[in-house]
């Protein structure tokens, strides 16, 4: 693990792309030019849009799974840098300009049943600067606005998204919670992660405010028509 995630580069070596234009409406990725490793695993490059100043993250739907909210990512490809093939990969899914503000980790997504590694994720924060109607998989997608606690709930089967989240700037425990930081993303529990989901409920209780426990339906999630971007 540790000699996987030394492949991280440092954001003070390596600066950050800005330089990112090439908002075409035609998507451009073939998997015969992903980048594998040494050990043939593939490296997908993404990124966690957000809107900080309405604390909120835009997640889109997956194209495989009925109900499921991923992060816009895919195949880093030999021609390009992991930032490059982020924002590509963030405009062609989710049809997001932006700009990369910081590197989150290297964060392994393995299959349910055996937990053979399946893909290492290079993940980055941007910062929203516009949301466009038109983009390559328009018609292929949803996209929908969640908070950090929605979001949470809405990747619960993608625990590599949710260690993501629980690194980015919309998580105010960021600097508080143990062995989580750049670069080294921990894997986290269940338990961990709900104890951040129900945060605001222990706060009240603490304060003697009595709550009814809360139980989070994802279907129910999914009627939040609100939450749809048009």
């Amino acid at each position: 693990m540790d000699k996987e995630l030394e492949m991280t580069p440092s954001l003070e070596l390596q600066a950050v792309a800005h330089d990112f234009a090439d908002y075409t409406k035609k998507k451009r990725h073939g998997h015969d030019k992903d980048v594998l490793d040494g050990n043939k695993i593939r490296q997908v490059a993404g990124c966690l849009p957000l809107d900080m100043k309405n604390h909120r993250v835009l997640l889109i739907s997956s194209r495989k799974k009925k109900n499921a909210w991923v992060l816009p990512k895919g195949g880093w490809e030999v021609d390009e840098s992991q930032q490059h093939a982020a924002q590509r990969e963030t405009w062609e899914e989710a049809g997001i300009k932006g700009t990369i503000t910081k590197q989150l980790g290297v964060f392994e997504e393995r299959t349910k049943k055996k937990r053979k590694l399946k893909a290492h994720h290079w993940i980055f924060e941007m910062q929203i600067n516009e949301v466009v109607k038109k983009f390559p998989e328009r018609k292929k997608r949803e996209r929908r606005w969640f908070t950090l606690k929605e979001a949470l709930i809405a990747t619960k089967k993608h625990p590599y998204i949710q260690e993501a989240l629980l690194c980015s700037s919309l998580n105010s425990d960021v600097g508080i919670i143990s062995g989580i930081g750049i670069h080294k993303p921990q894997s986290l529990s269940q338990e961990l992660i709900s104890k951040r989901i129900n945060d605001e409920h222990s706060t009240k209780s603490l304060l003697g405010i009595e709550v009814e426990p809360v139980l989070f339906d994802l279907d129910l999630l999914n009627s939040f028509n609100y939450l749809h971007i048009q």
